[in-house]
């Protein structure tokens, strides 16, 4: 059976248990919990994303905006392993993109762990470039890479 074209939505508090279930299956370590959840779901400063599957959460991405900056930052995207390659992942960072210009953002960052080559090579595709490292910033001692993507600015006549 031909699954559907995923869809990203604005996720709500009743996603929470499909959004930990996600962060379960995606990551062994740097876990988002419930607390972390649910505060992204109610906290003005930052958008989460549901990205469904044949009506089912299998994604989410995590954008936070901060007052007297035009850079929002990517603090998460997960899609579960038996849904990847169906392109969700990239529906969610369009999505997640697409929030930050509305807000007046001119560009994202984000930090991806050095060896998840298949999240660098989305990002990479999608126009973002390294700028700096973190030396032993996850939990089990892996190195970041800071990616950063400049989105062009409008221009009014």
């Amino acid at each position: 059976m031909e699954s559907t074209p995923p869809i990203v939505r604005p996720a709500r508090l009743t996603d929470l248990p499909a959004l930990l279930e996600v962060e379960r299956r995606c990551f062994a370590t740097d876990r988002l919990d419930r607390r972390n959840f649910r505060y992204t779901l109610t906290h003005a400063k930052a958008l989460c994303l549901a990205g469904e599957v044949d009506g089912q959460v299998a994604g989410y991405a995590i954008v936070a905006f901060h007052a007297g900056t035009t850079i929002a930052r990517l603090t998460s995207l997960g899609v579960n392993p038996d849904r990847r390659r169906c392109g969700l992942g990239l529906r969610l960072l369009h999505a997640a993109e697409d929030a930050a210009v509305r807000r007046g953002c001119r560009s994202m960052r984000l930090e991806v762990r050095r060896d998840n080559t298949t999240a660098i090579a989305l990002y990479i595709r999608c126009g973002y470039r390294l700028f700096a490292s973190y030396l032993d910033y996850y939990e089990d001692g892996t190195d970041a890479l800071r990616l950063e993507k400049r989105f062009p600015v409008a221009v009014v006549s």
